[in-house]
């Protein structure tokens, strides 16, 4: 918490080396090694716990998080399948494995996880915003639904309050999607207005 990583790394290892049969304390140094930016290791960690406890959600979950960072898809969706195995209520792992699945240009599966994680979680603003994009954006035409993409992404809006640029960025792409292009610039302009520095050129270049 205090971001001392590498101490907290040698406090963990330790704690292995008292009891190697734990599978939380590998989880936990695989989150702080994930932290680090070693994510090899992290793999390692989570693969360890996993191992010793093999319905130990926080891991299986945590595994797939950096198999996503690694761009590994394939087994990130692998591992967000198995959370949802263990506990089909997990809205956050559809719509994670929908995320990667798109990411894999499975467009359609994509949808109905998006979908499945709404229905389970209402107010999950990440699922609005990334159906949002995919209904938007989709090269599948069959898939594509401005109007549906416009009410996800503002559904998204509201429920960050308009605080979250990535949501505001989703709404300009469904108004263009829609052909309102007005509404779109206008959007667009407010993100390039507030976006922090290293945000703005990428945010111009959206506009």
């Amino acid at each position: 918490q205090m971001n001392r990583i590498d101490e907290a790394i040698q406090d963990y290892s330790r704690a292995i080396d008292l009891n190697d049969k734990n599978a939380g304390l590998f989880q936990q140094r695989a989150t702080a090694y994930k932290v680090k930016g070693d994510l090899q290791k992290a793999i390692s960690d989570f693969t360890s716990a996993i191992k010793l406890s093999p319905q130990f959600i926080p891991a299986v979950m945590g595994r797939g998080y950096v198999y996503f960072q690694m761009e590994d898809h394939q087994n990130a969706i692998k591992d967000f399948t198995r959370v949802i195995e263990l506990n089909d209520k997990a809205a956050v792992a559809y719509n994670n494995r929908g995320y990667n699945l798109q990411l894999l240009g499975k467009e359609a599966d994509a949808l109905k996880d998006f979908n499945r994680s709404i229905e389970l979680t209402s107010e999950y603003a990440l699922a609005h915003q990334n159906r949002a994009w995919l209904l938007a954006t989709c090269e599948d035409q069959s898939l594509r639904d401005p109007k549906e993409a416009i009410a996800s992404a503002r559904k998204a809006c509201e429920l960050n309050q308009y605080e979250d640029l990535s949501d505001m960025a989703a709404l300009a792409a469904a108004h263009a999607a829609a052909k309102e292009f007005d509404l779109a610039i206008g959007i667009q302009e407010k993100i390039v207005e507030r976006a922090p520095d290293f945000q703005k050129e990428l945010a111009k270049k959206l506009l």
